[in-house]
């Protein structure tokens, strides 16, 4: 009887043990997926942003192209995409008040801590309102770091935009001649020039259509895993020129390529 009921202890014991274990084991080796913008560029994954994509060349030269058109009254920048921590609001900043806006919570705080002088804003759907700022409020507008391939209603970002503008004003976008150059660039890494941690990173392009695909990363820091599921729609120049013409804006000048990278450059455009 004794010896019944310390082995029927004993069984017990052993099954809350392996119970114990196993959730241990898959807590510690769980994966968090990023599959929309907000889950993907949370603090885990911004944290590493500029580490993995920062490219300093074109952003230099991308402010450049603003400095280039901008006048000698006033000029007034929103910035629109951001996916790094904030260095173009810096590089401006003795000629051009600039104000960022991302979806992203996570990259307004690294941007603030980074920069807390300059301005950054969290703006969801601003795709989807055009009552976010006033008409004509802005003479530049820039749309970078791949936004306008993130963007699905792409027509509905270029309309707002153009409302936003002041008459005369300018727009920027950052495009690539193809969906290759694109793509490229993705898979394309910094030399982890900004932070001094160690990080196992693997990355995946799985094309969904002839124009749309995912890029899909995944990380490993110490016990921390993530997935990110990014999902782009490449247009093509002329499609976005042609969107743009129909928001009242004019093509000025397509810079092939400004950077480092081929086929990644900027179109100018004006609102006439």
């Amino acid at each position: 009887m004794h010896l019944s009921f310390l082995v029927l202890v004993l069984g017990v014991l052993y099954i809350y043990l392996a119970l114990i274990h196993n959730n241990h084991e898959n807590f510690n080796n769980k994966t968090i997926k990023g599959d929309d913008h907000e889950s993907i560029y949370d603090d885990f994954y911004v944290f590493l942003l500029d580490d993995l994509f920062y490219d300093s060349t074109f952003y230099e030269n991308f402010c450049k192209a603003i400095l280039h058109y901008s006048n000698s009254v006033y000029n007034n920048h929103l910035c629109i995409g951001i996916k790094h921590g904030g260095h173009i609001n810096a590089l401006l900043k003795k000629n051009i008040d600039t104000t960022t806006i991302s979806k992203s919570k996570s990259i307004v705080k690294l941007c603030n801590y980074n920069y807390s002088e300059n301005k950054y804003k969290y703006v969801d759907k601003y795709e989807l309102n055009s009552f976010i700022f006033n008409e004509n409020e802005f003479t530049h507008i820039s749309l970078i770091d791949n936004e306008v391939y993130y963007t699905k209603n792409i027509n509905g970002l270029i309309y707002n935009v153009s409302k936003w503008i002041a008459n005369r004003g300018y727009l920027f976008i950052d495009v690539y001649q193809s969906i290759n150059n694109l793509k490229d660039k993705l898979v394309e890494k910094n030399n982890g020039q900004f932070i001094k941690l160690n990080y196992k990173y693997s990355h995946e392009i799985r094309n969904i259509s002839s124009n749309k695909f995912y890029f899909i990363e995944d990380i490993e820091i110490d016990n921390e895993k993530k997935s990110n599921y990014h999902e782009l729609t490449f247009y093509s120049i002329e499609y976005l020129i042609h969107v743009a013409n129909e928001c009242g804006l004019s093509l000025v000048k397509h810079y092939n390529t400004i950077g480092a990278t081929n086929g990644r450059g900027v179109l100018v455009l004006q609102k006439l």
